[in-house]
């Protein structure tokens, strides 16, 4: 029997969650540097408060669940989501893994959940894996939704010459191979990681500055942001699981991707290119094949290109993965809250299809 409780403060640099955590199966944007990260840098100076649902085992008082979560508002017409202050592609509560497959099996779980989320009357779970859903128990006992987009990841198997063979069409494999022959006449090419705190501060400043003018709403251009992502990428390097990467042609920065490592799958979260200086070798794209080849001279199995439906993507390889938004509530206010959603979604993505299919 797991009993819940609403904290408005939690350690998640605590030995009790970094056990908890090791033993999960959650991703890594419920990492101990992830959300201690997020709730001391993002979510403190934005007005949220934090409201942290932990579950305890009634006989021991182990540390069973943790559901990272924010209010906004007040009393009754207060929302509450989870904590990912637009940083984490994937949410998840972190349970045990002993009690993984019966979480949605605990006595009057609904009830209890409802009941931690006080005063608020309705909890929205977003950004959700549809396997997250599954394994955990959720879908058979709260609505959800389908968001509208999806996930993109791709296998990945050894060598990375057998994997580019098997993964990719040989059109892209051409592409790339010449791309990857213009590069190399403008100048020596090296792809390396970064492991210093002054190359990765130097890495994220060049970031900025290759997606300034070309992504208006890069969260980058907040300081808040940018020093959220720098940070997570100084500490986590040290760990391994944080990872800059960067492409050099000639001695100039030409492309420059960072992204998170957690469970034999790399995560690639931020990536740009100098478009200035190599717009017609597509380093962007030629980045990620480096990236890639890293990743499985590490030994992982999936390379993560998370949520987002832009068509580079397919380019290698990916399968998509439906996202979802579950809801706790009220059994009726949850079923209506879930439908609108769910029309919203799709309206969004039919209008988003729409457009592209103009300009194409």
């Amino acid at each position: 029997m797991i009993e819940f409780e609403q904290r408005g403060a939690f350690d998640f640099r605590s030995d009790e969650y970094e056990q908890l955590f090791a033993q999960s199966s959650a991703t890594a944007f419920q990492h101990p540097i992830w959300l201690d990260r997020v709730y001391t840098q993002l979510v403190a100076p934005s007005g949220a408060k934090p409201l942290i649902v932990a579950g305890r085992a009634r006989a021991d008082q182990k540390l069973k669940v943790v559901f990272p979560l924010i209010r906004r508002g007040l009393g009754p017409v207060a929302t509450v989501g989870y904590a990912d202050m637009g940083v984490s592609d994937y949410n998840a509560p972190i349970v045990d893994l002993s009690l993984q497959p019966k979480l949605g099996d605990q006595p009057n779980i609904v009830g209890l959940l409802r009941h931690a989320i006080r005063p608020a009357l309705l909890g929205r779970l977003q950004k959700m894996r549809g396997d997250t859903l599954e394994s955990l128990g959720l879908r058979q006992i709260l609505p959800s939704d389908f968001m509208g987009f999806h996930s993109h990841e791709v296998q990945l198997h050894g060598p990375y010459s057998a994997w580019r063979k098997d993964a990719l069409s040989k059109s892209f494999v051409r592409f790339l191979d010449r791309k990857g022959r213009a590069l190399a006449k403008m100048g020596a090419v090296e792809f390396k990681e970064l492991t210093d705190a002054e190359s990765i501060g130097d890495a994220f400043s060049a970031l900025k500055s290759f997606r300034e003018d070309r992504l208006p709403d890069d969260p980058l251009k907040n300081e808040r942001y940018f020093n959220f992502y720098k940070d997570v990428a100084v500490e986590g390097c040290r760990s391994g699981f944080a990872r800059t990467q960067l492409l050099t042609c000639g001695g100039e920065d030409a492309a420059i991707v960072f992204g998170l490592s957690h469970g034999g799958r790399f995560h690639l979260l931020l990536t740009g290119f100098n478009f200035p200086a190599f717009r017609n070798v597509s380093a962007g794209k030629l980045i990620m094949e480096h990236s890639i080849e890293a990743a499985i001279d590490r030994g992982e199995t999936v390379y993560d290109f998370t949520i987002g439906d832009e068509a580079y993507k397919t380019e290698f390889g990916t399968r998509a993965l439906p996202m979802y938004t579950a809801w706790i509530g009220p059994g009726p206010l949850a079923a209506l809250a879930s439908a609108a959603s769910g029309a919203l979604a799709e309206l969004k993505r039919i209008k988003r299809t729409r457009s592209l299919k103009k300009r194409a």
